[in-house]
């Protein structure tokens, strides 16, 4: 089992949150699920589940209601206890990712939840994206594509997931999700843990591996975190990595292998940089 780990911030907007929601989704975690061939059954099809059961494995109902909904929010996962360690470290990180999983604060459409659109992993594919949303670096899905794509109905089957401090919110990548925008004056920081099985392709885009967490055939290996932070996943992406000449430190521009992957639509400063790094890596 390998798993990745990210920690997040949701910053404030310092305006009055809409009453409605927009007109598309836009999508930070770059889902790998399936784009032309589909395959259902993974993400609907529970597989079989251990008999003697771990201190926070979900009970049978729960994954269920995983694989059916495609997601299952649990309240009270975490106790604030256990969660404090981290909310004190947070202070000194500088990250400026916008996902949320595990929310260090309660989460709510003010600040910032998840919104997941119900079932909208049935279709084991995912709907076409485009790139990249207003004048940001993410990509984004219309609804209309959502309920050609995918048969749901973005009237009813969208859902607001407010997650309190301690709960934690699973949901499968193959569902079309979002975080709303913060509102209100505070940070609203946040975990985002992920699993997948080793042998299949990561979030990465080939540029570095997943760390192995776990493995039924070596129970007492241990985790290999020196290779894992040896690679410079955010230089490579940026095509820095080699360069003579480092980025500019004040430069706000973000840019990487998802904007290739969905087909530029929309400009701006984000993806002409990434285009100028494919040009200067063309004519080294």
């Amino acid at each position: 089992m390998a798993a990745l780990f990210r920690i997040a911030k949701r910053a404030s907007l310092l305006a009055r949150a809409p009453k409605t929601i927009t007109a598309a989704f836009i999508n930070r975690s770059y889902s790998l699920a399936a784009t032309v061939e589909t395959a259902p059954e993974v993400y609907t099809i529970p597989p079989p589940q251990p008999k003697d059961k771990k201190p926070g494995q979900l009970s049978p109902e729960q994954v269920k209601q995983y694989f059916n909904d495609g997601f299952v929010l649990v309240p009270s996962f975490f106790t604030k206890e256990e969660l404090k360690p981290v909310m004190d470290a947070i202070e000194e990180l500088k990250t400026h990712i916008a996902t949320a999983w595990i929310p260090l604060i309660d989460a709510n459409k003010l600040n910032g939840c998840m919104q997941m659109v119900k079932r909208g992993h049935r279709a084991g594919k995912t709907a076409t994206h485009t790139c990249c949303a207003g004048g940001t670096w993410y990509v984004d899905l219309a609804e209309e594509e959502m309920e050609k794509t995918l048969g749901v109905n973005m009237k009813t089957d969208v859902v607001t997931c407010e997650v309190p401090l301690g709960g934690v919110l699973f949901f499968s990548n193959c569902i079309p999700h979002r975080s709303l925008e913060n509102y209100s004056n505070d940070v609203r920081w946040s975990l985002d843990l992920r699993w997948q099985r080793p042998d299949e392709p990561s979030n990465f885009f080939g540029l570095k591996d997943c760390i192995v967490m776990r493995s039924e055939d070596k129970p007492s290996s241990s985790i290999d975190w020196e290779g894992f932070a040896s690679v410079d996943r955010n230089k490579l992406q940026m095509g820095f990595e080699g360069d003579e000449k480092e980025s500019d430190p004040f430069d706000t521009t973000i840019h990487g292998p998802w904007m290739e992957r969905w087909g530029i639509t929309h400009t701006n400063r984000h993806t002409e940089a990434f285009l100028a790094s494919l040009n200067s890596h063309t004519n080294k």
